[in-house]
């Protein structure tokens, strides 16, 4: 209990920003041979897939969500896209050798190594930085892409705020998210083995609401439990078959809590404990309520 609530008095005392830079390391900051464990083998994409059947490879379910971010966000290329949270470099790759020229916002210096020798090797049209959503600061972008951050930014309000600071007039936002019926915490497990800090599943309802008081308008939602209970159980399995790399390299108690972790998350999305959505949001041409959304 006193773990529970000294982790939500930090972001008052210390500052969102930089309790997040601390926490997420914590989460990220492993060698990335870990994850490339268990992800996807293609994109590394830690987040879901959209699955057409059960019994589809992981990889093309990943390949299938990149895709519809993409066209969901209507771009050409040369258009500037922002990418929140850049994880080893899913969207960032799958967009730019599409010729998007992506900005990619990361807060784990090893994730930032990652994606910068991605974009190196390949010569991608794009460039990442070791920068928090709220900090960033650039001319506005054609179109934003959000995959599985949101709920690491539990503040909607100030979320949406950013999201219209930085896109230009009739752009759009892509974002998924897993997701709960009520705006609550991770179970204790995961806050203190997997997620330090505050992450929180999105509550759609308080998500919609705020978007309905923003300038945004909301396009397309999907509903994406079964989607990401099949991503997980694959991640499980994966990382079942990975056990004797695991342990020898991280040891039995970092395979053990990760185990649980991926298998729980499977079994929570199963069960309808949670669900997961994907969304599109485009900031009209002309923001005609601005004023009442900022009073």
């Amino acid at each position: 209990m006193l773990h529970f609530w000294w982790t939500r008095l930090q972001p008052l005392l210390f500052g969102q920003v930089a309790r997040d830079k601390k926490w997420i390391a914590e989460h990220y900051d492993y060698e990335q041979d870990f994850y490339l464990l268990f992800l996807d083998r293609r994109a590394r994409c830690y987040s879901q897939g959209i699955f057409s059947r059960h019994d589809e490879s992981l990889e093309a379910a990943i390949e299938r969500k990149l895709d519809f971010a993409v066209r969901s966000l209507r771009v050409q290329p040369g258009t500037r896209v922002l990418d929140i949270g850049g994880g080893w470099g899913a969207f960032t790759e799958y967009a730019g050798q599409r010729g998007l020229h992506v900005t990619s916002l990361t807060i784990s210096a090893e994730s930032q190594r990652f994606v910068q020798r991605t974009i190196d090797r390949q010569k991608l049209p794009c460039h990442v930085l070791l920068e928090h959503l709220y900090e960033h600061r650039a001319e506005p972008y054609d179109a934003i892409a959000n995959l599985g951050v949101t709920e690491h930014l539990p503040d909607y309000r100030r979320t949406l705020a950013c999201y219209h600071r930085l896109l230009k007039p009739g752009g759009r936002v892509y974002l998924d998210a897993s997701a709960c019926r009520e705006k609550h915490d991770f179970s204790s497990f995961i806050h203190r083995y997997i997620y330090p800090g505050n992450p929180t599943p999105m509550c759609l309802a308080d998500y919609i609401a705020e978007v309905e008081r923003s300038p945004f308008e909301l396009i397309e939602l999907h509903n994406d439990r079964r989607s990401y209970e099949l991503t997980a159980r694959r991640w499980a399995e994966r990382l079942d078959e990975a056990r004797e790399e695991i342990v020898r390299r991280w040891g039995e108690p970092h395979y053990r809590k990760f185990r649980l972790y991926l298998w729980g998350t499977a079994h929570s999305f199963a069960s309808n404990l949670m669900s997961a959505y994907r969304l599109v949001l485009e900031r009209p041409a002309r923001d005609e309520n601005l004023c009442r959304w900022r009073s």
